[in-house]
């Protein structure tokens, strides 16, 4: 069982300026105003300015950010692959 994959993804946002994640599964990208994270619920788009991640640790699926976010959104991981594969 210690080997299973985490199907649980929490998201913890704290004064729009400390993110803390489980479910990660792997930082697609991070950019000063777009961080891009794949996680067991799906894609999660972070959007803001001075966007940074401070601390990762994929065997445990965390990751902590932080900067000034302004949009969360989250996407399906079926549909950001079928867009990937048609471009």
């Amino acid at each position: 069982m210690e080997n299973e994959p985490q199907k649980n993804s929490d998201l913890i946002l704290t004064n729009r300026a400390d993110v803390k994640l489980t479910g990660v599964i792997k930082i697609i990208s991070v950019k000063d105003d777009l961080a891009q994270i794949e996680t067991t619920l799906g894609n999660l788009q972070l959007l803001g300015s001075n966007l940074q991640v401070v601390q990762l640790a994929l065997d445990k699926g965390e990751a902590n950010l932080t900067g000034n976010i302004h949009t969360i959104k989250y996407g399906d991981r079926s549909s950001n692959f079928l867009k990937k594969l048609f471009k």
